[in-house]
Order: C-alpha cells, then structure tokens, then sequence
C-alpha cells in the first residue's frame, strides 16, 4: 500500500514544450515544401547544367564513386550499431 501511495503523490510529468517546439516544426515543413517545389521546377524545365560525369575530369569520377559507397557503409554500419546499442539498452 505505500508503494501505491508513494506512486500517488510524484508530481505529473513534465509536458512536451510544443509551444517552442513548433517553430521549428513549422520552418522545416516550409524548408521542405520549398525544397520540392524546387525540386519538381528544375525537373519540369529539364536539364539546365550539364550532368556531374560532364564537369568532372574522368579520372576523378571512379575515385567518387567509390568514396560515396564507403560512406554510404559507414553510415549503415553506424546506423546498425546504434539501433543495436539501443534496443540492448532498453532505453527509448
């Protein structure tokens, strides 16, 4: 019973702060709406800049490729072992 009672006079939870948090939900939702309608002009106008491979000297093309796979699997690699690490923890 006092384990009951105890429980019963914690004070409530702190509440999420939506009133701060908000702007930044409101310009990311901007950011983003922007960032397609950019996106979906520059397609519907068709290529305006030669492609990347174009501007590029051709010996550094293989050596970009293969930096954007490395990072690509470290990104994976971190991504795995924190998700790992977190559900170990039991911690949310």
């Amino acid at each position: 019973m006092e384990a009951v009672q105890s429980e019963a006079s914690m004070p409530a939870p702190i509440p999420f702060p939506w009133k701060r948090a908000l702007p930044g939900l409101v310009a990311a939702a901007f950011a983003l709406a922007w960032i397609l309608v950019a996106a979906f002009t520059q397609l519907a106008s068709g290529p305006a800049a030669p492609p990347l491979a174009m501007t590029l000297p051709p010996a550094l093309i293989p050596i970009l490729e293969a930096g954007a796979w490395s990072l690509l699997a470290l990104l994976l690699a971190f991504a795995s072992v924190k998700l790992s690490m977190r559900l170990v923890s039991g911690s949310a």
